[in-house]
């Protein structure tokens, strides 16, 4: 009986100098606690242990959508994996089919310099590697032939040298002929064209070829080169 009433004093004792460190000397048990290892600090205020950032499960990286439209570096990567080719926002869009035809153009400040279809050389059945424009020229017009493919401007007549300038005498309703080699007999427009006077100029003769005949005609001379004829202006040269 006495070692029973003994240890409950001492237990009452001991509990009694706790309570009065813990009142009048707190420092003494906080200094106590964080000599404490973690997990014995855990289990002593009865706290979960909350997982380090090494220890967090990284997030699932969602697959793009194939329809979608995506500019992210790390996404377009994942997206050019899994399907072999770029977004939709970065495909090209096909160009624009060329609106006028292949051939060779006239081109000048009558036309903006621009492949018109109304300014396009056909064929002159008369003569083989020659072509024909029936044209309406303006005097002070600046003009060139142009070899236009897919609606571009591959070749120029001349390649070098200035733009043939419209006189007083070639404006009005004109033939002009083209050949892609240069004619000296063209010199005087470039070597590459030639300008009919009138428009008559342009209707050549089907019937068999004959010698060539000069005729002067008004100050002007006309030659007839087989099944054609036209005007050479300026000074005759005989």
């Amino acid at each position: 009986m006495k070692k029973q009433v003994r240890s409950i004093l001492t237990t009452v004792l001991v509990l009694a100098l706790l309570f009065a460190l813990a009142h009048f000397f707190p420092s003494l048990l906080q200094g106590v606690e964080q000599d404490l290892p973690p997990a014995a600090t855990a289990q002593a205020v009865g706290a979960d242990a909350a997982p380090t950032p090494d220890s967090a499960p990284a997030p699932e990286t969602q697959a793009p959508d194939e329809d979608g439209t995506y500019d992210d570096k790390d996404t377009l990567a994942l997206y050019i994996h899994l399907y072999g080719h770029l977004p939709s926002n970065f495909v090209t869009k096909a160009e624009p089919i060329p609106t006028v035809a292949d051939g060779f153009y006239l081109m000048g400040t009558m036309n903006g310099w621009k492949a018109d279809e109304n300014y396009l050389f056909v064929p002159n059945e008369t003569t083989e590697g020659e072509y024909m424009l029936s044209v309406t020229l303006t005097e002070g017009d600046e003009l060139k032939v142009a070899k236009v493919m897919n609606g571009v401007a591959m070749t120029w007549y001349p390649a070098e040298g200035a733009n043939f300038v419209v006189s007083a005498t070639h404006a009005g309703k004109k033939v002009i002929y083209f050949r892609e080699q240069y004619n000296t007999d063209w010199a005087d427009f470039g070597g590459y064209i030639y300008i009919a006077n009138d428009i008559a100029e342009g209707i050549h003769d089907t019937t068999a070829e004959q010698p060539a005949v000069k005729v002067i005609i008004n100050n002007c001379l006309l030659i007839r080169r087989g099944t054609r004829t036209y005007t050479v202006a300026g000074e005759l040269v005989r």
